[in-house]
């Protein structure tokens, strides 16, 4: 941890955020690709690339020229704030959908290497990026057209989310609540489902591919070959906002006792997430071991997970604020409080996420702390601008120490592109500069 206070803050001008997100708006045509002509099974050609039914974004045209799972949550993000890329997030979505239908999964990226495991779930939450947030009986009169034509809209979105909610029940109990992944606690794990199998060439330990699953791939998180043994926390907000946004999919459709049901399971999780892995001593949550009964004391950001889905209460907020400083550096948040060790474990500290930056800034805004994440978005804004500007490119992660984009324990050359820094600049930027 660096010895920075917590209100640490950088000064960035108005003109020089409008050229950056100039660039990134003109960046997302280049970053639009398409599988169409993909294989429709996996192979034993471990780069093939699996067939998709929509163009789709990807986080860079060299390394990650291929549709991410969590990437595109991100992504989406930041396409919506743009008024014309409605049909590109619905179609980014319907590949998540067409994925579970044939896979029982949402791939790690529609390729066949990366095609055995998931990665941490959204597809709740990017259902809910395209449908409507309204009822029939506040259908909104889009400009131009007329309240009827805007009801039969209303009504082929609602036959589109009966279909789209039945396909995420089935990746949540067919994946994520499956003999593999559920655990004695009834809480999930991470677990790459091929094991030790190898596709073609392509040769990985089953507790590698089960952290990669994890999406923190690597972090001292995971260390110590213990994946299979740990219930991880923010996996667990995810299928706790999964449950929740069950239940309000099943009230949308008339489905008042399902509804129920959901709500049952969310009230359950989240007294288990709440015994097993808060810590009141250290205001944190923690990964937790189920195997041995003991939190993992890996301090990291993927605590704020309980913010960002609304499960933690008032007080652990609050702790939470002020336990910020713990993962503080010149230039933003990092993964983690301290350096852990262990090479290629680059989701440790000093390195900072785009996706990390805006689970906790939302997480943040939703219990009230608004100037606090305002401080996250603007010294995100800013490192990212500033490297910008001296290399004429958006990075997939920054050093928090040197406020530079070459990273320690890297398992590969940092990569430029980049779709979910991308993403979450262009959020951030039209959230605080209201361009």
């Amino acid at each position: 941890m660096e010895n920075i206070e917590n209100n640490f803050e950088k000064e960035i001008t108005r003109e020089q955020v409008k050229e950056l997100l100039e660039f990134i708006e003109r960046k997302w045509d280049d970053l639009i690709y398409n599988s169409r002509g993909g294989a429709q099974e996996i192979g034993n050609d471990p780069d093939e690339i699996l067939y998709l039914p929509n163009d789709y974004v990807v986080p860079n045209k060299e390394r990650f020229s291929t549709m991410f799972y969590w990437d595109s949550y991100f992504i989406i993000q930041g396409l919506k704030t743009e008024g014309n890329r409605r049909e590109l997030i619905k179609g980014i979505v319907d590949n998540c959908l067409y994925e579970v239908e044939k896979y029982s999964k949402v791939l790690n990226a529609n390729k066949a290497r990366w095609a055995t495991r998931s990665q941490l779930p959204y597809l709740a939450l990017m259902i809910k990026d395209v449908y409507p947030r309204t009822n029939i009986a506040g259908v909104k009169v889009i400009s131009g057209k007329t309240k009827q034509d805007c009801l039969v809209k209303f009504s082929k979105d609602k036959k589109w989310l009966e279909q789209a909610f039945k396909t995420a029940k089935k990746e949540y109990n067919e994946y994520w609540m499956n003999r593999f992944h559920l655990t004695p606690t009834g809480l999930s794990r991470f677990y790459d489902e091929s094991g030790n199998k190898a596709i073609g060439d392509y040769k990985k330990t089953h507790t590698y591919k089960s952290r990669a699953e994890a999406s923190w791939d690597m972090s001292p998180r995971f260390d110590d070959e213990d994946i299979h043994d740990l219930l991880p926390v923010d996996l667990n907000c995810n299928l706790y906002q999964y449950e929740n946004d069950f239940e309000k999919f099943a009230e949308i459709l008339g489905k008042r006792e399902e509804a129920a049901r959901w709500r049952k399971k969310a009230v359950k999780r989240k007294g288990k997430i709440n015994k097993m892995m808060w810590d009141e001593k250290d205001g944190l949550f923690f990964d937790y071991n189920f195997k041995i009964g003991k939190r993992k004391k890996i301090k990291s950001l993927a605590s704020y997970q309980t913010m960002f889905v609304g499960l933690a209460d008032g007080k652990q907020a609050e702790a939470l604020k002020s336990n910020l400083k713990l993962f503080q550096t010149k230039g933003g948040l990092a993964a983690c409080d301290r350096d852990y060790g262990c090479s290629d474990r680059q989701w440790n500290y000093p390195i900072i996420w785009a996706p990390l930056q805006y689970i906790a800034a939302k997480g943040l805004e939703r219990y009230g702390y608004i100037k606090e994440a305002e401080r996250v978005k603007k010294n995100f804004i800013a490192l990212v601008c500033e490297n910008w500007r001296k290399t004429g490119k958006i990075w997939e992660k920054y050093n928090g120490k040197t406020e530079e984009t070459e990273a320690p324990f890297d398992r590969y050359p940092n990569q430029s592109g980049f779709g979910w820094t991308n993403a979450v600049m262009e959020a951030f930027i039209k959230e605080i500069y209201k361009i």
